[in-house]
């Protein structure tokens, strides 16, 4: 009992330190656990973390990169939109440009045909006259081979003076005195054969140089005086026009006027209205009064317009300057 007693207190120490050596490495274990997992959780943290970021670095070099796209587009199409103002202003210029040059050359091809009419119809007279050249030098060899001189003269002067007169008929109508001359050169040449056939030829063909002039400069008048012509009946046109319109406005304010009369009432006696009116001389002399009253205001309203005045006093002076 007294062993009991005094052994007591140690087993109470004893069941303490049993106690707590159970207990204490199940502590120690668990906080062990429990810095294991918050270990463990800090490293998965950690990699959610350096995932997370390095996503999100991902997602902003796609965002950049499209947005330097989208930049580069837009100013791609700003410059195409450039490019395409300037073709369509350079387009329209050259189209004005095709458009004037197709003119041109549509006048420069009418011109071409005209010229080319005219140097057909100045050929066909050429060898016309070549053909009568021919012809005539013939004959002169004909009659030179025979032996008479004197007729001979006689009808080289006549036959010349025939073929330069067909041919200034033909081709230049106001050249006469130029084949009188030629003809009376021709006259007062020897009769060497080879000296006349060379002297022809050169004359004829240098009269067919002056020919060709001619017949230009000819044209050019022509169309100078078509041109002066043209404009001066553009000019008759419009002021025979103006005239026309102002006589008729003027006749027609004066039957207005003779209209507005005649519609007024009479003011007449009573006793004598129906005498005067029902008489027919009364009647015909009205007609003839209104008839040269009408004249007399007609003459008046012309007069009186300024515009008709101009265009008459313009019409004499031309007259008077033609």
């Amino acid at each position: 009992m007294h062993r009991w007693i005094v052994c007591a207190p140690c087993i109470g120490v004893f069941s303490i330190v049993w106690t707590k050596c159970r207990t204490e490495p199940a502590k120690f274990c668990k906080a062990k656990q429990e810095k294991d997992l918050l270990r463990a959780f800090r490293a998965r943290l950690y990699s959610v973390q350096e995932e997370l970021e390095s996503e999100k670095n991902k997602t902003d070099d796609g965002a950049s990169a499209w947005i330097e796209k989208s930049k580069q587009l837009e100013t791609e199409v700003e410059w195409t939109k450039e490019l395409a103002d300037r073709l369509d202003r350079l387009n329209q210029s050259l189209t004005r440009e095709n458009q004037r040059l197709k003119t041109q050359f549509s006048t420069q091809e009418n011109d071409r045909e005209f010229l080319v009419k005219q140097l057909v119809t100045v050929k066909k007279d050429n060898v016309s006259l070549r053909t009568e050249l021919e012809g005539l030098r013939q004959q002169l060899d004909q009659l030179r081979e025979s032996g008479q001189p004197q007729q001979q003269q006689n009808h080289h002067h006549s036959q010349s003076q025939a073929l330069f007169a067909t041919a200034s008929a033909s081709s230049l109508p106001k050249v006469h005195y130029r084949d009188s001359a030629t003809s009376l050169a021709m006259a007062q040449r020897p009769n060497t054969a080879g000296v006349t056939t060379l002297t022809m030829a050169s004359d004829s063909d240098n009269r067919y140089k002056e020919i060709i002039k001619r017949l230009k400069r000819l044209l050019e008048v022509e169309r100078r005086n078509l041109q002066q012509v043209r404009t001066a009946y553009k000019l008759e046109l419009q002021n025979h026009t103006e005239l026309e319109m102002v006589i008729k406005e003027c006749v027609q304010d004066i039957r207005g006027e003779i209209v507005h009369v005649s519609q007024l009432p009479l003011v007449m006696p009573s006793h004598s209205s129906g005498s005067l009116l029902g008489s027919p001389q009364h009647g015909r002399q009205s007609e003839r009064r209104m008839s040269s009253s009408e004249r007399q205001r007609l003459v008046e309203k012309l007069l009186e317009k300024e515009q008709l005045l101009n265009l008459l006093t313009t019409k004499a002076d031309g007259r008077e300057r033609q």
